[in-house]
């Protein structure tokens, strides 16, 4: 009998797949590589679960288009793009490094590079891959285009790293990227981790693949399953740091302009800095918020509150926000007895989902939401819109207001309009002090002062009272007036002074 080339290949396959034969089908050999073939997304899935069930491949990685190579998006820069993405790379890391929120979730390298490549702010070496083959069946769908194939790219841990090992010590350098950042949700919702490497791997190890035909069928999960709709505190902090640097790129792009009438001078002044007998930040407060993905309740909310009843009994809701602290939605509002989805509900889940992460009392989260409920009503009854601006809007609801600039940690500033007695009410006698502020001082002597100063740093306000200045004011003035970026706690502040 006649051994056909065929029948010694099909061996050598089921050699390589020991064991697995009565559960999987036969791959086929594409050069190097083994190729799976199935009729749908769905079947490949499947077939994907199955392989990762009988340990033969644990990670994987959907594209949806089969031709693509599976390279990484700096590999696809040319060397001009390659600079200015790793400019980029290097403007993050240098702004993570300045904002002290941002240290306790980005302490390593690897966790920074983890943020830029989840949340797009550059180019990067890094190759997306998931745990779960349903996460890689959606990439594999997603903006399918003319694409007549997809594939789901099957990478086995333990044969990789020993091929990393061995090429090593040479030019090319391969690993697995497995980070823990605590609130990066697109990476725990999607299993996340990566592969590096600064060379096209498959150019030296074509990687096993299951090639499907796209049917219009779609991946089990949904896009809000792996793009979470809200943003974790760290998120939201990433999304501050996309707002500043578009500000000043384009700042940059104004004054760089010949036929622009600014110029830019180079003033030589500090902030006043705090004493030396200012009390740090609390723990709870330093330490900042800590969600993982996993730990947070979706469910929508099912309780229904009057605006009304907001605007005049802050104490309504104390209850409801410690019930759903880890809840990523509050209440719905209602006026007049219906549901209304508006304006007011956006700003009030903008509130939630900014202070929720926050070690504030419910009691101080229901201060916040009656003070956005009632200065709601004052910026409804005020026509904006008529030439006037937000500062004679609080010349007629705030006592002795004044219009602050917040400098914040990494760059940038926003600006808010405070009641002026509150903000001199706010300051501790060390900060008097270094003003010069008597006891009988004025907010127009605390003006003078701040004028003077530069601006002067946070240790110089009492902790409790600046917080409620945040609560009752700060917090939703700025929401109300949709300030980019609005601050949510004192320690996003490195100084505040005035316009």
């Amino acid at each position: 009998m006649t051994i056909s080339d065929q029948q010694i290949l099909d061996a050598l396959i089921w050699q390589d797949f020991e064991g697995l034969q009565d559960f999987i089908p036969k791959p086929s050999m594409k050069g190097s590589r083994y190729e799976f073939e199935a009729a749908d997304v769905g079947e490949a899935v499947a077939l994907a679960e199955t392989l990762k069930t009988l340990g033969r491949y644990q990670y994987f990685r959907g594209q949806a288009d089969a031709s693509w190579s599976m390279t990484s998006t700096v590999s696809r820069c040319t060397p001009a793009e390659r600079e200015a993405e790793l400019e980029k790379v290097r403007a993050f890391w240098s702004w993570v490094r300045n904002s002290p929120e941002m240290v306790p979730y980005l302490q390593s390298d690897d966790q920074i590079l983890a943020a830029i490549q989840h949340h797009g702010i550059a180019a990067t070496p890094l190759l997306d891959l998931t745990r779960e083959p349903p996460v890689a069946g959606w990439f594999a769908t997603e903006d399918v285009g003319a694409a007549g194939y997809g594939a789901i790219y099957l990478l086995d841990h333990d044969r990789l790293s020993d091929f990393f090992r061995v090429m090593s010590g040479g030019r090319l350098q391969f690993r697995f990227l497995e980070v823990d950042v605590a609130n990066l949700w697109r990476l725990q919702a999607q299993s996340g981790l990566f592969l590096e490497g600064n060379a096209d791997l498959e150019q030296f190890w074509p990687v096993d693949r299951i090639v499907f035909r796209q049917t219009g069928a779609c991946s089990p999960i949904t896009r809000s399953e792996i793009y979470p709709d809200r943003e974790s505190h760290l998120e939201q902090m990433i999304r501050l740091h996309a707002v500043l640097d578009e500000r000043s790129r384009r700042f940059e792009a104004l004054i760089n302009d010949p036929k622009s009438p600014l110029r830019v001078y180079h003033v030589q002044a500090e902030p006043a800095a705090a004493p030396a007998e200012t009390a740090p930040p609390s723990e709870i407060w330093a330490a900042g918020p800590d969600e993982r993905w996993n730990a947070v309740d979706l469910s929508q909310a099912d309780v229904t509150l009057a605006l009304s009843t907001l605007e005049s009994d802050g104490n309504a809701v104390v209850d409801l926000i410690e019930r759903r602290r880890r809840c990523t939605d509050l209440l719905n509002v209602t006026v007049d007895g219906e549901v209304v989805p508006g304006r007011f509900q956006r700003l009030l889940d903008a509130l939630w989902t900014g202070m929720r992460p926050y070690p504030y009392t419910a009691q101080e989260i229901a201060r916040a939401v009656s003070a956005l409920a009632r200065f709601d009503g004052f910026f409804r009854q005020f026509n904006l819109n008529a030439g006037k601006g937000t500062f004679e809007l609080a010349q007629a609801h705030l006592e002795s207001p004044i219009e602050i600039e917040m400098g914040l940690f990494g760059g940038g500033s926003t600006r808010c309009c405070v009641s002026g007695a509150h903000l001199l009410a706010a300051f501790t006698n060390a900060g008097r002090r270094l003003l010069s502020l008597p006891e009988t001082a004025t907010v127009e002597h605390m003006k003078a002062a701040l004028i003077v100063a530069q601006g002067v740093r946070m240790g110089l306000f009492d902790e409790e009272r600046f917080r409620y200045l945040l609560v009752d004011e700060i917090i939703p003035w700025q929401v109300l007036s949709k300030r980019d970026p609005t601050i949510y706690a004192a320690s996003q502040i490195e100084v505040l002074g005035v316009p």
